[in-house]
């Protein structure tokens, strides 16, 4: 007795199986990515309602609209790096610092790594130093033991904050000390590194010093620094 053939795949049905499916794929590839232009262009509109004056219904709309962290945890942590600008726009540091601490540990990694230096950095807006300098001190251990291939950049980037916490402290002394071994280290070739120069050399009463780094500043350089 022949076996009846599964209609799937006699003539031309293994075609016609995989054009259905190829138009499925192409049809859920487009709706995910319409979600998340959708998504960003919802988080925008946010922002540009806190930008108008209203941050708390700025706010509001974005924990209500936030996907689940479980079925979305990339578009989760999008939400929730919109809503801690908001905050930060506002200056609402304490605020963010409590959002920062009530995550999951369920949250993504990537997004956790970040928040260290916005954490650091609320803390030195409040003035918190000695606690923003000892959280500083435990990244740049961690980076230095961890060794990866972005350790260097996230070294030059944690020291950065600790001379920029002795600023804004007014350890003038500490923070001239700490910049002169992060330019052995790394120079002040870039834009931060050398506007981070300025500020401690205008903190550690080197007027003259300052003038001298500004007048080889490029002209648009120049006025940015001006503008801030």
């Amino acid at each position: 007795m022949l076996r009846q053939r599964n209609p799937l795949i006699r003539k031309g049905g293994l075609a016609a199986m995989q054009a259905r499916l190829f138009c499925f794929l192409l049809l859920v590839s487009v709706s995910v990515s319409a979600i998340s232009t959708t998504d960003s262009q919802t988080i925008e509109r946010y922002q540009r309602l806190a930008a108008s004056g209203a941050p708390q219904l700025a706010l509001e709309g974005l924990r209500e609209g936030c996907p689940d962290l479980e079925f979305d945890p990339t578009g989760w942590a999008n939400w929730q790096r919109a809503e801690l600008r908001i905050l930060a726009g506002q200056q609402r540091w304490q605020q963010l610092l409590e959002q920062i601490e009530s995550y999951p540990e369920a949250a993504p990694a990537q997004f956790i790594t970040e928040l260290q230096k916005v954490r650091i950095e609320a803390l030195i807006e409040i003035n918190r130093f000695r606690e923003a300098r000892q959280l500083l001190v435990k990244q740049i251990w961690s980076e230095r033991d961890q060794g990866a291939s972005d350790s260097e950049q996230k070294l030059k980037m944690w020291r950065e904050l600790v001379v920029k916490s002795y600023i804004s402290e007014g350890l003038s002394d500490d923070a001239y000390i700490a910049m002169q071994y992060f330019r052995q280290d790394y120079g002040t070739e870039d834009e931060s590194s050398t506007e981070l120069l300025i500020q401690t050399l205008l903190a550690s009463r080197f007027p003259k010093i300052a003038e001298g780094v500004i007048d080889k500043l490029p002209d648009s350089e120049k006025k940015r620094l001006f503008k801030q």
